[in-house]
């Protein structure tokens, strides 16, 4: 996965608590909260408090291994998580 450098303009954090989080996995149509992303992702629910979340201003920039948002998307530097 990889993120475009130039519009990661804030400070970066992560987060494992995904309620009440949406996204727009890049190459995919709307948003979705990302309880229903996990499910669509067949990530298991044990798993999903476990999975970081890249956050910058509190906007989701990309989800573990599974997706970087639309916003973000590019090829400057990828984005590896290694469970």
């Amino acid at each position: 996965m990889t993120l475009e450098y130039a519009k990661l303009t804030g400070a970066l954090s992560v987060t494992f608590n995904p309620e009440g989080l949406s996204a727009h996995p890049h190459g995919r149509s709307g948003s979705r909260k990302l309880k229903k992303l996990f499910q669509e992702y067949q990530v298991p629910s044990w798993q999903r408090r476990r999975t970081p979340i890249l956050m910058m201003n509190g906007i989701v920039v990309a989800v573990g291994n599974l997706f970087v948002d639309k916003d973000f998307y590019g090829s400057d530097c990828e984005l590896v998580w290694d469970k």
